[in-house]
């Protein structure tokens, strides 16, 4: 929650920083943020908690297990590019949106987090076993998983593939 916070944290100040050129433009030259604009600053906050998890686990393992730490670095590095790539896109557009609609993107992501962090959805969750072992048990758990939290749960993994973002 905490890289989520900073994520939060960093939109709000660039959409109060840019508030005063906002109010100065003519109402006409504030845009409507297009559902990727919503999409990118919702999956924001949902990658940006993602790393801080990902980097909290990777403090957990012993700095001699070089494979394991290899190994869990890999998707530490991935979801850093997401988050670069969202930031990359959306930051240069926000002085010309109206903040409204991306705040709320960014409320509904943290509603979200909070659903899925749950103790009725890790409940749920563990019944589905433990997480899996092979990339075969992946589709297996995860359409049982989609079952403790179907919205949250589909809004927060569409967030890890970034198709629907322009390059």
């Amino acid at each position: 929650m905490l890289r989520s916070f900073v994520a939060t944290v960093t939109l709000v100040v660039l959409l109060a920083s840019t508030g005063s050129i906002a109010q100065a433009q003519q109402p006409s030259q504030i845009q409507q943020p297009t559902s990727t604009d919503t999409k990118a600053a919702y999956c924001l906050i949902i990658n940006a908690n993602a790393l801080a998890i990902q980097k909290k686990l990777l403090t957990q393992v012993p700095l001699e297990d070089t494979d394991t730490r290899k190994q869990a670095q890999l998707p530490i590095d991935e979801t850093t590019q997401r988050v670069a790539r969202i930031e990359g896109y959306l930051y240069p557009r926000v002085p010309h949106l109206d903040q409204a609609p991306l705040t709320a993107a960014q409320r509904q992501a943290d509603d979200d987090l909070k659903a899925i962090s749950s103790e009725s959805v890790r409940a749920c969750t563990q019944q589905c076993g433990g997480l899996p072992q092979t990339q075969e048990q992946i589709p297996a758990y995860a359409a049982c998983t989609s079952k403790c939290a179907p919205e949250s749960l589909s809004r927060v993994r569409a967030c890890t593939e970034l198709s629907w973002l322009p390059q």
